[in-house]
């Protein structure tokens, strides 16, 4: 089974507007940090570093070489999260953004095995290398459970974006501004304090977060735009809308 290149166009738009995100989230993190809002920052920059890691797997379906490991099967499975009591209707939304983001992350890497895996086969059946028509079949289930997961996630993001949206607003308005010159040292600090509850919290050892370093580092280095007052831009939300009737239609010809 192969992503057309309309899906992979998609799939590329995805990885561009979630590392935007990324960037806007990072900026109201900082925001939050100095307006001494610390469990807020770090929700924020959780869902940072989630939505950079989002990204990098929708880049890597955009662009998926046939696999040889296809006799294993990835399928997803939401992980169980231990979080905090949320505090305000902003951090239960953040919580929710973090949370999603990095499903969506694990569904769309499921997906990318099964896609790749599905080439394999395919590959080694036209090379005349044996008849795989049942593991062919087998992946093809696969790819329809991880594309319904990956689905319903982006859904759930969707239906949370107005209320993330307006609750960061509304917050942002007292609250001071990032800039570059200090977001290092606030970040260091803030991180200092709270980061071995939020890698056990917020599971972050699944994108490679151990410590306040590893944290840190994956964090975007600089405050981009978003392109609006919105924390989740326009551009974001049609990417998503758009993404989510591209797979839909990719589920369909899976089916059929």
């Amino acid at each position: 089974m192969r992503a057309s290149p309309e899906d992979k166009s998609h799939w590329a738009e995805l990885s561009r507007e979630h590392s935007a995100a990324s960037a806007a989230l990072y900026a109201f993190g900082i925001g939050a940090a100095l307006a001494g809002a610390a469990p807020v920052a770090i929700a924020a920059w959780g869902a940072s570093v989630a939505e950079m890691a989002v990204a990098a797997k929708y880049a890597e379906l955009a662009n998926d070489p046939p696999r040889a490991d296809y006799h294993e099967i990835s399928l997803f499975e939401p992980a169980p999260l231990d979080l905090p009591p949320a505090r305000s209707p902003l951090e239960h939304d953040l919580q929710h953004q973090l949370r999603t983001t990095l499903d969506l992350r694990q569904a769309s890497s499921c997906l990318l095995l099964g896609l790749e895996r599905s080439q394999g086969i395919e590959h080694e059946m036209i090379t005349g290398r044996g008849d795989l028509g049942s593991l062919w079949e087998v992946q093809n289930q696969a790819i329809r459970h991880n594309l319904k997961a990956s689905i319903a996630l982006a859904k759930s993001l969707l239906s949370r974006a107005s209320s993330l949206n307006v609750n960061a607003f509304l917050f942002l308005r007292n609250a001071p501004k990032a800039s570059d010159r200090n977001n290092e040292a606030v970040v260091r600090e803030i991180l200092k304090s709270h980061v071995a509850d939020a890698v056990h919290q917020y599971r972050l050892d699944r994108i490679g977060i151990h410590d306040a370093a590893s944290f840190q580092d994956k964090l975007p280095k600089t405050i981009l735009p978003n392109g609006g007052p919105l924390l989740l831009g326009q551009r974001w939300l049609s990417a998503v809308e758009v993404g989510i009737t591209a797979e839909e239609k990719f589920l369909n010809r899976v089916q059929s």
